[in-house]
């Protein structure tokens, strides 16, 4: 008798353990709810400040009278952008050393800017002083970087910004590289 008021006791404590765990596990549950839920009102509270308070171009306003009905209608729309003739200027090939001590190396680079077309009779005196920046520029670079074929856009944008440098922020659109030979 005394085996069997041991075992209804200990069968007590056996389920009283067990609750306490249940109960910690249903608040471990239920907190990642709420976590979510401000998490996703966090969210939508930043796309709206994003969209809505950020600060933008004004477009502007535009009267339409509809004759029709007799009504003036106020209607936004944004600017066209302006046409920007541009055209394309061959430079001259480029051909420098690059490296050191016996590990020099050899570069040969076309470029080709693409270009306001208002500034192609201004090209034959900036020649000189864009070929000066593209070679300073060139023989800094470390043969290694030439390897990774992420570089060549880093190299596209650094000639590009050279040359805004020298023409003017906008005159030059982009920068083409036609050839590029490494030896």
């Amino acid at each position: 008798m005394a085996k069997k008021e041991a075992d209804a006791t200990s069968d007590k404590t056996d389920k009283t353990e067990e609750k306490p765990e249940k109960a910690q596990k249903a608040k471990k549950g239920g907190g990642g709810m709420i976590q979510a839920a401000i998490l996703a009102v966090g969210a939508g509270l930043t796309a709206f400040a994003t969209v809505f308070l950020m600060p933008g171009a004004e477009p502007e306003m535009q009267v339409c009278a509809n004759e029709e009905a007799g009504t003036t209608e106020i209607a936004a729309h944004s600017p066209p952008p302006e046409p920007v003739n541009t055209i394309l200027v061959p430079l001259d090939e480029i051909l420098i050393s690059i490296g050191r001590g016996e590990a020099r190396r050899y570069l040969k680079i076309n470029l080709t800017l693409i270009m306001d077309e208002k500034l192609e009779k201004q090209m034959p005196d900036l020649e000189p002083q864009l070929r000066d920046a593209f070679s300073t520029y060139l023989r800094a670079v470390e043969v290694t970087d030439f390897e990774d074929p992420a570089f060549y856009e880093v190299l596209r944008m650094q000639l590009h910004r050279r040359a805004q440098l020298i023409i003017g922020p906008k005159a030059v659109e982009s920068i083409l590289i036609t050839d590029f030979l490494l030896r």
